[in-house]
């Protein structure tokens, strides 16, 4: 994988350096001995556009040919100093200006996905990507949350991938500070989370199963297939509910931090799946 591979560039440039090591100053390695190594390791995209990673050892100097994305030069020194054998590596990342792209980001960022612990009513499918309604004849008890609490101006948002038209209502989205794992059994609704939980049902938002504003943003009844909701807790404590990208405008104001995401396939909701940056 992309990210996997970008990982261990780094992972292995913390590693290695690590292994540097001198008695004092006196025993720094100033320059590169004759017993020097270089280790390159280069990764790029190939005709295909796929990533593909390169190594390669050479005994003294050597340069990059500068036709990769990324460069790892590690090299590797030997000396003596007062009869004992200092080792040194020293680690040059380069190009990593130029590689970093919205692609590869993802890097700093946790991926995000439901947890396995959920209503009774609803599977979290394809490695917590997906949620689906056991039983569609049932409008109640799919509730699922985040895996992890949301990071500070990170979305959550979901798509509706099935609906039924059973039922008056469709999705709610919202936070709360509970952990799933607290819950002896999961809620039926959002709205029965009575405390610390904030959620946006029909074209209103809930603190703690009461209506807090009513006619609060787009109607979440009328999603069809395809649409999105989502929900972001910002930098300054507001949490702000967005219905296909658009921002709706805060809805609440001073939450908490940390919160997690959790998400209700509520009445003709039948499945929905967590869209990927």
């Amino acid at each position: 994988m992309k990210t996997n591979k970008l990982a261990f560039l780094f992972t292995c440039l913390s590693s290695l350096l690590l292994l540097t090591y001198a008695e004092d100053e006196e025993c720094k390695i100033d320059k590169e001995s004759l017993s020097a190594v270089s280790l390159f390791i280069g990764s790029h995209r190939n005709s295909t556009g796929d990533w593909t990673t390169s190594f390669s050892i050479n005994k003294g100097d050597a340069d990059s040919d500068g036709n990769n994305n990324l460069t790892l030069k590690l090299s590797q020194d030997v000396a003596e100093c007062r009869g004992k054998k200092i080792l040194q590596i020293r680690g040059v990342l380069s190009g990593l200006s130029s590689s970093v792209t919205k692609e590869n980001l993802s890097i700093k960022k946790k991926e995000l996905f439901f947890h396995h612990k959920c209503g009774s009513n609803v599977a979290v499918l394809n490695n917590g990507l997906q949620a689906r309604k056991i039983n569609i004849d049932q409008s109640e008890h799919a509730v699922v949350f985040t895996h992890r609490p949301l990071e500070i101006n990170e979305t959550l948002e979901v798509k509706l991938e099935k609906r039924q038209t059973k039922f008056p209502h469709c999705l709610a989205i919202g936070v709360t500070t509970t952990s799933p794992n607290d819950f002896p059994q999961i809620p039926q609704h959002i709205n029965s989370i009575d405390n610390k939980s904030w959620a946006w049902y029909v074209s209103n938002s809930y603190l703690n199963g009461a209506v807090h504003l009513k006619n609060y943003g787009k109607n979440l009844d009328a999603m069809n297939v395809g649409d999105r909701a989502a929900v972001k807790r910002t930098n300054t404590g507001a949490l702000h509910f967005f219905y296909n990208g658009v921002d709706q405008g805060p809805a609440f104001s001073n939450i908490p931090h940390p919160v997690y995401g959790v998400v209700e396939l509520y009445g003709n909701a039948a499945m929905v799946s967590i869209v990927e940056d």
